[in-house]
């Protein structure tokens, strides 16, 4: 056995710190992997599974809950053609579901954009939507209501697959592990909607995972705003998320 110095990465032992490795250390896996929002969650799953992550009008769903089917997910997405580095418009209410599809984006090695479930009009940039046999309802003049994937990109040309939230739903139901998809702290999170003509905001991973820096009580309300980046904080922080009438009402009104 041979002493080391120890990383600033090695958990529990200050920097200065010796400890003793085998002669031959591999790198692991689980510390090139921390730099992700999504990875927060899952230390989260592995060490407080059945805490309670999020309450829904209708549902609840603990860490465990809510990182499996995130992982379920982000299969069912790359299955269908995103890959990493890809951008999901995501329009649907805000709720647990939501939390599910836009931490399966993220695993999948992506980023999202998110509309609340109004009418969102489209990117400058013309678009191909080839819609799934499912597909749900569409706003006027807007993107249909699910999920709609990049499959590629040709010049000017972007090309999406809308894929209906049944149908994308009932794929997490079932259990999943994480995914080994490499994020890095730049990567691209969330790109805000664009307003006023304005490109769209480019948010990176470590931009969200700053908001660990502020402390939170065990139990929040979060009222949807554009992005959904107040989600994360709580669920960084291994907090409950309270998405329930009363709670969103009484976060509004603080």
């Amino acid at each position: 056995m041979r002493s080391v110095r120890s990383n600033r990465y090695t958990r529990g032992v200050a920097p200065t710190s010796t400890v003793a490795v085998a002669p031959r250390l591999q790198p692991c896996l689980s510390v090139t992997l921390t730099t992700g929002v999504h990875r927060i969650v899952e230390s989260h799953a592995a060490t407080r599974g059945n805490d309670i992550a999020l309450i829904g009008h209708e549902n609840t769903l603990t860490y465990r809950e809510l990182n499996q089917r995130g992982n379920a997910l982000a299969r069912y997405f790359i299955g269908r053609g995103f890959r990493r580095g890809s951008r999901a418009i995501v329009k649907m209410d805000a709720g647990p579901d939501l939390a599910v599809v836009l931490l399966a984006v993220l695993k999948a090695g992506g980023a999202y954009t998110w509309f609340d479930g109004r009418v969102a009009k489209r990117p400058d940039k013309p678009v191909l939507a080839e819609r799934s046999a499912s597909a749900d309802r569409c706003g006027q003049g807007g993107w249909p209501y699910g999920i709609s994937i990049e499959q590629d990109v040709e010049g000017d040309e972007q090309r999406h697959v809308v894929i209906d939230i049944r149908e994308a739903l009932a794929a997490s139901a079932c259990h999943a592990p994480n995914l080994p998809i490499l994020t890095r702290a730049a990567d691209i999170a969330c790109v805000l909607p664009q307003r006023n003509g304005l490109p769209g905001v480019r948010v990176p991973h470590a931009t969200i995972t700053a908001l660990q820096a502020h402390p939170l009580p065990p139990a929040v309300g979060w009222l949807s705003e554009p992005g959904a980046l107040g989600l994360w904080r709580p669920l960084m922080a291994g907090a409950t998320v309270m998405l329930t009438r009363a709670s969103t009402v009484a976060a509004a009104a603080a």
